[in-house]
């Protein structure tokens, strides 16, 4: 069948450099528009790396956004995994670095997709989860088995929610707290908000989490140790070099001084 995709690039946007690439689902409601905004707000402020945007719409919202797994929860998967993300990939110059959005059943879902094997996503914003499909043992066993890509996992609780949303987010975070893996970055945290203008309150949060090592200059004890490590681990981490920025190299001068 034929589908549609909204694919956003950045300004100057340039095939010879690598891009991180965020997915959002339900690109046909103001979620979309209201995650572009964000985007060029940190990018154009340097406070994330400059990444393609691609929306995702959905034609029949709860058959492909299934949490309980069925058929057409699958192939929606699959048309995820096989379809979409080569698309994008054989077209752009992306960095292999991506992030997916989703809210409601599309944050329930994004913990499905999260499990697979062949899952293409290092970054997860879910806003307002649920475990209607209970998959717990499955995250539990997934927070604790060793791995060695990173993987940054956001949640964002509402306390107007519903009472099972909000336990679910609490679940996962509990799970998390005992399983001490290194390679997962994980946070969930707790709005006054409801529903629906927990996307509002919490996305921006969600995509600063997932580029939280970008530009993050703590673990570096002296400006030659930045300038030789911190492109390395950028490019680990989410598959392009960085420039070294003139506010950066300020920071380091001003410890000399």
């Amino acid at each position: 069948e034929e589908r549609v995709l909204k694919i956003v690039l950045p300004d100057n946007y340039d095939k010879n450099r690598k891009y991180p690439v965020i997915y959002i689902t339900d690109a046909g409601t103001e979620n979309f528009n209201m995650a572009l905004s964000y985007i060029n707000q940190l990018t154009k402020n340097n406070s994330i790396p400059e990444v393609i945007l691609v929306g995702i719409n959905q034609k029949n919202r709860n058959a492909e956004l299934d949490v309980f797994w069925s058929d057409n929860g699958k192939k929606f998967k699959n048309h995820l995994f096989e379809e979409i993300d080569p698309y994008i990939n054989s077209n752009y110059s992306t960095s292999g670095y991506n992030t997916i959005i989703g809210h409601s059943d599309g944050a329930e879902y994004n913990h499905l997709l999260m499990l697979e094997k062949n899952n293409p996503f290092h970054g997860f914003v879910n806003i307002s989860t649920n475990l209607n499909n209970d998959v717990s043992t499955e995250i539990e066993k997934f927070f604790k088995t060793p791995n060695n890509e990173t993987l940054y996992y956001f949640i964002s609780n509402g306390k107007y929610d519903s009472e099972d949303r909000i336990l679910a987010g609490n679940k996962i975070d509990s799970l998390y707290k005992v399983s001490q893996n290194e390679n997962i970055n994980f946070i969930k945290k707790d709005y006054r908000a409801d529903h629906q203008n927990l996307v509002s309150k919490s996305m921006f949060d969600g995509i600063l989490f997932v580029f939280q090592d970008y530009r993050n200059l703590d673990n570096y004890a002296s400006f030659k140790d930045f300038s030789q490590n911190y492109p390395i681990k950028i490019n680990r981490l989410y598959g392009f070099i960085p420039n070294l920025e003139e506010n950066d190299i300020d920071f380091y001068f001003g410890k000399i001084l």
